[in-house]
Protein backbone atom coordinates (compact mmCIF):
# COMPACT_ATOMS: atom_id res chain seq x y z
CA UNK A 1 0.00 0.00 0.00
CA UNK A 2 1.30 3.35 -0.93
CA UNK A 3 2.49 5.56 2.05
CA UNK A 4 0.95 8.85 2.34
CA UNK A 5 2.34 12.06 3.71
CA UNK A 6 0.63 15.20 3.70
CA UNK A 7 2.73 18.61 4.20
CA UNK A 8 1.86 21.69 6.38
CA UNK A 9 -0.07 23.13 3.46
CA UNK A 10 -2.11 20.29 3.25
CA UNK A 11 -0.51 18.85 0.15
CA UNK A 12 -0.87 15.34 -0.55
CA UNK A 13 2.36 13.57 -1.52
CA UNK A 14 3.14 9.91 -1.93
CA UNK A 15 6.73 8.00 -0.40
CA UNK A 16 9.04 7.02 -3.46
CA UNK A 17 10.40 3.81 -2.22
CA UNK A 18 14.06 3.49 -3.31
CA UNK A 19 14.81 0.72 -5.63
CA UNK A 20 16.19 0.52 -9.59
CA UNK A 21 14.67 0.17 -12.68
CA UNK A 22 15.91 -0.27 -16.55
CA UNK A 23 15.27 3.53 -17.17
CA UNK A 24 14.97 4.52 -21.35
CA UNK A 25 14.18 2.51 -24.21
CA UNK A 26 16.36 0.92 -26.81
CA UNK A 27 12.89 0.92 -29.53
CA UNK A 28 11.77 4.00 -29.29
CA UNK A 29 13.21 7.85 -29.47
CA UNK A 30 16.91 8.16 -29.85
CA UNK A 31 17.02 10.65 -26.63
CA UNK A 32 15.65 7.13 -24.60
CA UNK A 33 18.73 5.26 -25.89
CA UNK A 34 20.45 3.39 -24.41
CA UNK A 35 18.15 1.34 -21.69
CA UNK A 36 20.22 1.57 -18.81
CA UNK A 37 20.34 0.74 -14.93
CA UNK A 38 19.25 3.17 -12.33
CA UNK A 39 19.37 3.51 -8.71
CA UNK A 40 17.20 5.86 -6.37
CA UNK A 41 16.80 6.55 -2.84
CA UNK A 42 13.75 7.06 -1.39
CA UNK A 43 11.94 10.67 -2.22
CA UNK A 44 8.25 12.23 -2.11
CA UNK A 45 6.69 13.69 -5.00
CA UNK A 46 2.88 15.20 -5.14
CA UNK A 47 0.39 12.75 -5.26
CA UNK A 48 -1.79 15.09 -7.58
CA UNK A 49 -0.31 17.59 -10.43
CA UNK A 50 -0.42 21.02 -9.28
CA UNK A 51 -3.64 22.83 -9.22
CA UNK A 52 -5.04 25.99 -9.58
CA UNK A 53 -5.87 26.74 -6.43
CA UNK A 54 -2.20 25.28 -4.85
CA UNK A 55 -0.40 27.69 -7.61
CA UNK A 56 -2.51 31.30 -6.64
CA UNK A 57 -1.93 29.26 -2.94
CA UNK A 58 1.76 30.06 -3.42
CA UNK A 59 0.59 33.94 -4.52
CA UNK A 60 1.74 33.48 -8.25
CA UNK A 61 0.29 34.39 -11.14
CA UNK A 62 -1.70 31.46 -12.97
CA UNK A 63 -0.71 31.07 -16.33
CA UNK A 64 -3.22 28.99 -17.53
CA UNK A 65 -5.78 29.03 -20.38
CA UNK A 66 -7.97 27.51 -19.16
CA UNK A 67 -9.16 28.63 -15.26
CA UNK A 68 -12.74 26.89 -15.41
CA UNK A 69 -12.27 24.88 -11.77
CA UNK A 70 -9.74 25.13 -9.17
CA UNK A 71 -9.43 21.69 -8.24
CA UNK A 72 -7.91 21.12 -12.61
CA UNK A 73 -4.43 21.04 -13.45
CA UNK A 74 -2.13 24.39 -13.75
CA UNK A 75 -1.00 24.34 -17.56
CA UNK A 76 1.56 26.31 -19.77
CA UNK A 77 3.95 26.49 -16.87
CA UNK A 78 7.38 27.14 -18.05
CA UNK A 79 10.32 25.49 -16.54
CA UNK A 80 11.20 28.66 -14.58
CA UNK A 81 7.44 29.49 -13.20
CA UNK A 82 7.78 25.33 -12.03
CA UNK A 83 10.84 26.41 -10.34
CA UNK A 84 9.10 29.27 -8.73
CA UNK A 85 6.73 27.65 -7.81
CA UNK A 86 8.66 25.04 -5.98
CA UNK A 87 10.26 27.91 -4.07
CA UNK A 88 7.58 29.37 -3.06
CA UNK A 89 5.86 26.79 -1.69
CA UNK A 90 8.73 26.27 0.49
CA UNK A 91 8.83 28.82 1.49
CA UNK A 92 5.01 28.60 2.77
CA UNK A 93 5.82 25.97 4.94
CA UNK A 94 9.50 27.97 6.52
CA UNK A 95 12.10 25.55 4.25
CA UNK A 96 14.71 26.11 2.56
CA UNK A 97 14.45 26.65 -1.17
CA UNK A 98 16.04 24.31 -3.43
CA UNK A 99 16.34 27.03 -6.80
CA UNK A 100 18.66 29.73 -6.60
CA UNK A 101 17.07 32.44 -8.42
CA UNK A 102 20.14 34.49 -8.04
CA UNK A 103 22.27 31.92 -10.28
CA UNK A 104 21.45 31.73 -14.22
CA UNK A 105 19.68 28.70 -14.82
CA UNK A 106 18.36 29.07 -11.06
CA UNK A 107 20.18 25.82 -10.42
CA UNK A 108 19.00 23.27 -8.06
CA UNK A 109 20.69 22.84 -4.32
CA UNK A 110 19.75 18.95 -3.94
CA UNK A 111 20.67 19.13 -0.08
CA UNK A 112 18.37 21.70 0.71
CA UNK A 113 14.63 20.51 2.18
CA UNK A 114 12.88 22.26 0.29
CA UNK A 115 10.52 21.46 -3.17
CA UNK A 116 11.97 20.70 -6.29
CA UNK A 117 10.95 19.04 -9.55
CA UNK A 118 11.72 15.59 -10.01
CA UNK A 119 14.74 15.12 -12.03
CA UNK A 120 13.89 12.77 -15.18
CA UNK A 121 14.98 9.33 -13.71
CA UNK A 122 12.39 10.13 -10.86
CA UNK A 123 10.13 11.17 -12.82
CA UNK A 124 9.81 7.64 -14.87
CA UNK A 125 10.80 5.94 -11.65
CA UNK A 126 7.70 6.85 -9.97
CA UNK A 127 5.09 6.73 -13.28
CA UNK A 128 6.70 3.17 -13.60
CA UNK A 129 5.63 2.67 -10.06
CA UNK A 130 8.00 -1.38 -9.56
CA UNK A 131 6.67 -2.67 -13.09
CA UNK A 132 8.15 -3.45 -16.16
CA UNK A 133 5.29 -3.19 -18.71
CA UNK A 134 4.60 -0.26 -21.03
CA UNK A 135 2.36 1.59 -18.84
CA UNK A 136 1.88 0.96 -14.61
CA UNK A 137 -1.05 -0.81 -15.64
CA UNK A 138 0.34 -3.21 -18.16
CA UNK A 139 0.43 -3.30 -21.98
CA UNK A 140 -2.79 -3.40 -22.71
CA UNK A 141 -3.36 0.79 -24.52
CA UNK A 142 -7.12 -0.35 -24.30
CA UNK A 143 -7.31 0.47 -20.96
CA UNK A 144 -5.68 3.99 -21.08
CA UNK A 145 -8.89 5.17 -20.59
CA UNK A 146 -9.29 3.88 -17.15
CA UNK A 147 -5.84 5.27 -15.94
CA UNK A 148 -5.68 8.84 -18.28
CA UNK A 149 -7.56 11.56 -19.69
CA UNK A 150 -6.39 11.82 -23.09
CA UNK A 151 -7.91 13.30 -26.80
CA UNK A 152 -9.67 10.06 -26.72
CA UNK A 153 -12.06 10.66 -23.53
CA UNK A 154 -11.30 14.18 -22.30
CA UNK A 155 -13.74 16.29 -24.83
CA UNK A 156 -10.03 18.16 -25.59
CA UNK A 157 -10.21 19.62 -22.09
CA UNK A 158 -8.43 19.54 -19.34
CA UNK A 159 -9.81 17.27 -16.12
CA UNK A 160 -9.83 17.48 -12.18
CA UNK A 161 -7.20 15.88 -11.08
CA UNK A 162 -7.10 12.55 -9.57
CA UNK A 163 -10.04 11.07 -11.51
CA UNK A 164 -8.56 8.14 -12.63
CA UNK A 165 -7.12 5.01 -11.49
CA UNK A 166 -3.44 6.24 -9.57
CA UNK A 167 -0.79 3.85 -10.43
CA UNK A 168 0.50 1.27 -7.48
CA UNK A 169 1.99 3.67 -5.68
CA UNK A 170 -0.74 6.19 -5.78
CA UNK A 171 0.16 8.74 -7.87
CA UNK A 172 -2.50 10.24 -10.29
CA UNK A 173 -2.13 11.47 -13.80
CA UNK A 174 1.24 10.01 -14.38
CA UNK A 175 -0.41 9.99 -18.33
CA UNK A 176 -1.88 11.89 -19.97
CA UNK A 177 -4.24 15.07 -18.44
CA UNK A 178 -1.56 17.68 -19.04
CA UNK A 179 1.67 16.64 -20.67
CA UNK A 180 5.06 15.98 -18.92
CA UNK A 181 7.79 18.00 -20.14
Amino acid sequence: KPQSVTTASGVSMIVIPAGSFQMGSDEHEADERPRHEVRLGTFLMDQFEVTHDLFVKAQLPNPSRWQDDSRKPVERVRWREAKLYCNERSLMEELTPCYDEAKPGWPCDFTANGYRLPTEAEWEYACRAGTTTMYSFGDDPALLGEHAWHEGNSDFKYQKVGTKKPNPWGLHDMHGNVSEW
